[in-house]
């Protein structure tokens, strides 16, 4: 049996990450059916943390 391209384990692609003494920064994409789900995650030490979602389709819409 052949998996097929959609039932794959999905995984965090890891585009950049900054850590310094007051943040952490993150940035990943997903491949999901019809394009990437993008995240982006920044917390402070204060522990305040802000999280973003975004789908990016792979056609022009």
């Amino acid at each position: 049996m052949v998996a097929r391209a959609d039932q794959t384990t999905p995984h965090w692609e890891r585009l950049g990450s900054a850590v310094t003494m007051g943040y952490n920064d993150r940035t990943a994409r997903m491949a999901v059916p019809g394009g990437w789900v993008y995240l982006s995650a920044f917390a402070t030490r204060d522990g305040n943390l802000t999280l973003a979602l975004v789908f990016g389709p792979t056609e022009t819409l």
